[in-house]
């Protein structure tokens, strides 16, 4: 990552691949972005009048005026994650071409449904160019070369998913060398898995410069790092991806890989905010500055409130909408992703790139789920606070927030929340303050006292069974919690 414009023209000039991408569009101005994500939304209209069997009836007896912009939008429907998981072919284009680049070339899934089914999510050639063109473009925004050596510590999926991916592809074509450590659950028939300790080898032999990985796992590797006195002085730059990497978080890691070696000053924490249906990531393109649309040729991002269809204005919080422009296998227009965001589409005063930008949230938390939200004792409550409350407590080697009832036999008893805690060791007034400043931070952060317990980090978060921590559960009857 570069601060200040002069800095990120320069570093754009001293890579070749990058300078070779005189196309770029996030280096025009902001009216520039508006006018060619017009232009482009009327050309992907009219394609999915003619070839998608889901929009084509909604899209045929609308006015499509010559010059068109993304507040057009507003007379459109929202299409729902509901729509899509029930009917997912129904997105997939239909093209009469000749052209070998609108066939289709290969698919990953979406994760994160209610059902824990996946979603079919189909790409073309053309979309396989556009998503490679894109990786490029998030290298460039996040600083890195040709020459940096990445470990990619992403979780081997049991379906194509787009985390693990994305990671090898955006090193392949910024022709940057790329090593998976296949972590992940182990599966008993094909021993392919390999365990934190042999990532930690992949580093130290290599000279890593880079880690890709989810947030939870990539402190777990570091934290164990520590444990074996593991050299990772080489380290530069960690995606920390997959889930929110707040403030207290980011520094918590660096001084971690500061006391293996790396050089403090230099560590940058790139937590970005990634969707399937997007095929890539938002990207700081320095800490805390918002996270970038590396491709705002592809997609326009909306931020909306759902009851009016209305686009909030730049900085208002509102409900995150995807619409493709340039696609050719499944497309999507005003997809709610079903996080709320604040976003801009002003100029970075850092680098100076325009198209839509995410602003933090929470200490650094770029979005929170909408489905998140839950009731608590009558009361509205959002766990992205509370998260970013104890994540500040870097005593705390794991933690989880419990939500519950204070007679688990009983559905119509009080609601509790309760913290559970990784066990100390054995220090009594280490766990004594550890505590009280739990309860402390809590209370901080949503008005509300919680219970400690104590367990085994295991209970909390085990590797070999996630790669991602599960930090906020609800283990309430279901019935009697839901947000209406």
């Amino acid at each position: 990552m570069h601060s200040g414009k002069d800095a990120v023209r320069s570093f754009v000039e001293s890579v070749d691949v990058y300078r070779d991408d005189t196309a770029d569009p996030t280096f025009l101005s902001a009216d520039e972005v508006d006018t060619l994500q017009g232009r482009l939304l009327r050309d992907q209209i009219v394609r999915l009048r003619e070839s998608s069997p889901y929009y084509s009836a909604t899209l045929l007896d609308i006015d499509l005026p010559d010059q068109m912009s993304r507040h057009w939008l507003e007379q459109l429907p929202f299409t729902r994650k509901d729509d899509y998981q029930a009917a997912p072919e129904r997105f997939r284009l239909h093209l009469e071409s000749s052209n070998p680049y609108d066939r289709t070339w290969g698919l990953v899934h979406t994760t994160g449904t209610t059902t824990g089914e996946p979603t079919p999510f189909y790409d073309t050639g053309h979309d396989m160019l556009a998503y490679w063109q894109m990786l490029l473009r998030t290298c460039k925004i996040a600083g890195m070369t040709p020459d940096d050596v990445s470990v990619s510590v992403m979780p081997v999926p049991a379906m194509s998913h787009n985390a693990f991916i994305s990671s090898r592809d955006a090193c392949s074509v910024l022709n940057s060398p790329y090593i998976a450590a296949f972590v992940g659950t182990p599966q008993p028939e094909f021993p392919i898995h390999r365990r934190t300790d042999y990532a930690l080898r992949l580093i130290e032999r290599n000279q890593a410069t880079v880690i890709w990985g989810i947030a939870s796992y990539v402190r777990h590797l570091v934290m164990r790092g520590q444990e074996l006195g593991t050299d990772m002085s080489s380290i530069r730059l960690v995606w920390a991806l997959g889930e929110a990497c707040p403030v207290p978080m980011r520094e918590d890691l660096r001084e971690r890989l500061a006391s293996l070696g790396a050089a403090h000053d230099a560590i940058r924490i790139n937590n970005g905010l990634g969707f399937t249906e997007m095929r890539g990531t938002f990207v700081e393109c320095l800490e805390l500055n918002g996270c970038h649309n590396p491709s705002p040729d592809l997609f326009i991002w909306e931020v909306v409130d759902e009851d009016s269809g209305r686009q909030v204005p730049d900085g208002s919080t509102g409900s995150l909408a995807l619409t493709h422009l340039n696609r050719r296998g499944t497309a999507l227009v005003r997809y709610l992703t079903g996080d709320t965001v604040a976003m801009t589409r002003e100029s970075c005063v850092n680098c100076g790139r325009s198209g839509e930008r995410i602003l933090p949230q929470h200490e650094s938390i770029y979005a929170a789920r909408v489905s998140d939200w839950v009731k608590f004792k009558g009361v509205l409550l959002h766990p992205a606070p509370i998260l970013a409350a104890l994540a500040a407590l870097t005593a705390l080697t794991q933690y989880q927030v419990i939500l519950s009832k204070s007679d688990t036999s009983d559905p119509y008893s009080m609601d509790r929340l309760v913290v559970r805690v990784a066990e100390s060791t054995g220090d009594d007034d280490l766990r004594g303050r550890l505590q009280a400043d739990v309860r402390q931070a809590v209370h901080a952060a949503c008005e509300i006292r919680p219970d400690v317990e104590w367990v085994p980090a295991s209970a909390i978060y085990d590797p070999d069974v996630s790669i991602k921590a599960r930090r906020f559960l609800d283990e309430r009857p279901h019935q009697e919690h839901g947000v209406t």
